[in-house]
Order: C-alpha cells, then sequence, then structure tokens
C-alpha cells in the first residue's frame, strides 16, 4: 500500500532534476570544496558545478534534507581548520520571505554540521522585503538592497573577542554581502572582527 501510495505521489508530484541529481550522485561533497578568496569573500565552491548548483537550489527552495546535508558536509571542510571564537550571522530573509518559507535556507546549513556553532539572527535583520536578485542587472541588484538591513547595535556590543562571520548561501555580484557588511562594519565592537563567507560563487 506504501508503495502505491509512493508511486502515485510521485506521478502527482514529480521529482525535481535537481533532487534526481543529488539522489544519484555518488561523489563527496567534499571533493568539491574549493576554498578561495574573491573581493574579501571566502567562497567555498563553484556554482557551476551540477551538483553544488542542485543542493543550494533544492536547500533554498524545497527543503531538501539531503541538499542540507551535503552543504554541510561542504562547510565542516572549512570549519575544521577555523578557531572556536566564530559568531555565525546567516544573511537574514524578510518576515515576508521567511514567513511564507518557513525557514532560512543559510541557518539549515549552519545548524547541519557536526559543530556547535554559535549562530546570531538578532544583529543583522532585513527591514524590507526586496525583489528577489536573480534576473536584475548588477546595479539594479546593488539598488534592490541598498539600506536593506538594519543593525542591532545592543546585541552586536554584547560581543566580545569573537570573529563574526556574515554567511550566504551563494553569491553572484556579492551586493546582497557587501550591503551586509556595509551595515555591520561601523558598528563593530573594537574587539570584534569581521568575515564574509559563501558556500558557492
Amino acid at each position: 500500500m506504501f508503495k502505491l501510495l509512493t508511486v502515485i505521489a510521485n506521478w502527482i508530484f514529480p521529482e525535481s532534476k535537481e533532487a534526481s541529481l543529488l539522489k544519484e550522485n555518488q561523489t563527496d561533497i567534499k571533493e568539491l570544496y574549493r576554498g578561495h578568496y574573491i573581493n574579501n569573500v571566502i567562497f567555498l565552491s563553484n556554482y557551476k558545478n551540477p551538483l553544488i548548483k542542485a543542493a543550494i537550489k533544492e536547500n533554498k527552495f524545497h527543503n531538501n534534507q539531503t541538499a542540507t546535508n551535503l552543504l554541510a558536509r561542504l562547510l565542516e571542510s572549512w570549519l575544521k581548520d577555523q578557531p572556536n571564537n566564530l559568531v555565525f550571522i546567516p544573511i537574514p530573509l524578510s518576515k515576508k520571505r521567511q514567513r511564507m518559507r518557513g525557514y532560512n535556507q543559510v541557518t539549515k546549513v549552519l545548524t547541519g554540521t557536526k559543530y556547535s556553532l554559535s549562530i546570531n539572527e538578532d544583529i543583522l535583520i532585513r527591514k524590507s522585503d526586496t525583489k528577489p536578485q536573480s534576473g536584475l542587472t548588477k546595479t539594479d541588484r546593488e539598488q534592490n538592497v541598498k539600506n536593506c538591513f538594519i543593525c542591532k547595535n545592543k546585541k552586536l556590543n554584547e560581543l566580545k573577542d569573537v570573529t563574526i562571520v556574515i554567511v550566504d548561501d551563494v553569491i553572484t555580484t556579492g551586493a546582497t554581502m557587501n550591503e551586509a557588511r556595509a551595515t555591520l562594519a561601523p558598528h563593530l565592537p573594537s574587539s570584534v572582527k569581521l568575515i564574509c563567507l559563501s558556500i558557492a560563487h
């Protein structure tokens, strides 16, 4: 009976090509780790790789746990060489988008690692519901996210002797990350450092 229901469900809601790729691919995700810097942002992998692209999309839009696990393993490749005094700030969604999606895809990856990470979602807040960045030109992307974040100074000032890591899942032009960094940087306590990290570029 269960098999019949599964067949019917798959017929009504066919599996996406990205989900199929993730299910069929046996590549060790850590082999796709390519840590590098571009414009002061650390990138862990190449978004052009079909497996990475599929995992990013499935984690973001379909709450696919297989995709989340794969991206978390990739992040672990970077985490294993990092100090313990890191505080992770995922790029926030607007209240409207968070409510519609039900989760922040970056937070899912952070909480999916084998490490007990310090994650703070109360310091950087997205105050406006911006358009999706995909499909916009570089200039339009920059304008789209301009002044879209606010910094909760009181929460930020509670941090001492740590490095804040702003995290996004994928970066194209870097407009969102640059805006997030510009929002936080002027308010950092003297003992707090700031770096930016993206799973893919």
